[in-house]
C-alpha cells in the first residue's frame, strides 16, 4: 500500500509544536529567574542597611560612654584662686573642641598640641605664684630628625594682678615665639628662664625675666656656624629683633656663666590641667 503523501507534513507539524512547547517552557524559566533577582537585591540591600544602622548605633554608644567618663572631671573653682576658673574654662574649651572633631580619640590625643600641662611657681619672688603652661616640643637641632625625642616645655606664663589673669608673654618678643630647633627651656632659681636652641654641642642661649609686667629678653648669646664650619659668637639685648654684637668665645662663656650665676634649675613637676586642684 502506498504511504500517504501527507505523513511527512504531519510529522513536521508535531516537531514544530514540540519545539514551541520547549521554547515556551524555557522562556518561562528565564522570566521566573528574572522576577526573583530584584527580590534578592532588595533583601541584600535591607541587610546592608541594617548592618549600617547597627554600626552607627555602636559608634554612638561608644561616644556616649566616652563622654560620660570624661565629663566626670570636675575642676573646683574658688574665688580665692583666679587660676582655677581660667584652667576650668581652658579645659572645657579643649574638651568641647575634641568632642566636636574626634570624640573617640579624646583619650589618646587630648594631651598633645594644646598646652594641657601646668605648673605653679613664683618666678620673680613677689609672693604670687605664676601659672606656667607647657606643651610637647621636639628636642632637636636637625629639622628632618624623625627620631627626635619630645619634652614638655614652657609655652605660656600668666600671673594675677588685682584678681585678674595677666599674660606675661610679650607678643613682640621674637626670641620667645620665633625660636627654632628647640633644645630646652628651663626655669632658674634666680628668676630667669633659660632657653637653649640650635646646636647641641654649642647651644645658643636666650635669658628671659619679668620686667614691667612682661616676660622680656634679658640677653641672648648666639652661636653661628660659618661656611668653614667655624663658630661665630654674638651678643644681643634687643627684645624684638636682631642687633648682634660680635663677641669672642671667651666672652660668650663669661656672659653665659654670669647669667647662670649660682642658680639651680628648678624641677618642674608638670601636671595635666584636668588634675588642677587635686
Amino acid at each position: 500500500m502506498a504511504e500517504p503523501k501527507f505523513r511527512h507534513g504531519y510529522l513536521g507539524v508535531i516537531v514544530i509544536k514540540n519545539f514551541l512547547a520547549l521554547f515556551l517552557c524555557f522562556l518561562f524559566v528565564i522570566l521566573c529567574s528574572c522576577t526573583n533577582n530584584p527580590a534578592t537585591n532588595i533583601t541584600t540591600s535591607n541587610e546592608s542597611t541594617t548592618t549600617a544602622k547597627t554600626t552607627q548605633q555602636n559608634n554612638t554608644t561608644t561616644s556616649t560612654e566616652t563622654t560620660e567618663e570624661i565629663t566626670t572631671v570636675n575642676i573646683p573653682v574658688t574665688p580665692e584662686d583666679p587660676y582655677s576658673k581660667f584652667i576650668k574654662d581652658k579645659y572645657e574649651d579643649f574638651y568641647n573642641f575634641q568632642m566636636e572633631h574626634d570624640p573617640e580619640d579624646f583619650k589618646s590625643s587630648v594631651w598633645y598640641g594644646a598646652e594641657a600641662y601646668y605648673f605653679l611657681y613664683d618666678i620673680d619672688g613677689n609672693g604670687v605664684d605664676e601659672l606656667l603652661l607647657g606643651d610637647w616640643k621636639r628636642i632637636t637641632d636637625y629639622h628632618d630628625d624623625s627620631q627626635a625625642p619630645y619634652k614638655i616645655l614652657i609655652t605660656h606664663i600668666y600671673t594675677v594682678e588685682n584678681g585678674e589673669i595677666i599674660n606675661l608673654i610679650d607678643p613682640t618678643c621674637y626670641w620667645w615665639s620665633g625660636a627654632s630647633y628647640m633644645l630646652d627651656r628651663c626655669l632658674l632659681s634666680n628668676g630667669l628662664i633659660r632657653q637653649a636652641s640650635e646646636n647641641k654641642d654649642n647651644p645658643s642661649y636666650a635669658y628671659f625675666h619679668i620686667q614691667e609686667g612682661k616676660l622680656v629678653l634679658k640677653c641672648s648669646l648666639n652661636v653661628f656656624l660659618n661656611e668653614d664650619y667655624s663658630n661665630q659668637f654674638a651678643y644681643n639685648e634687643k627684645n624684638d629683633g636682631y642687633d648682634f654684637k660680635e663677641i669672642t668665645e671667651e666672652e660668650y662663656i663669661r656672659l653665659r656663666d654670669e647669667a647662670n650665676g649660682d642658680a639651680e634649675v628648678v624641677e618642674i613637676n608638670w601636671k595635666r590641667i584636668d588634675e588642677y586642684g587635686r
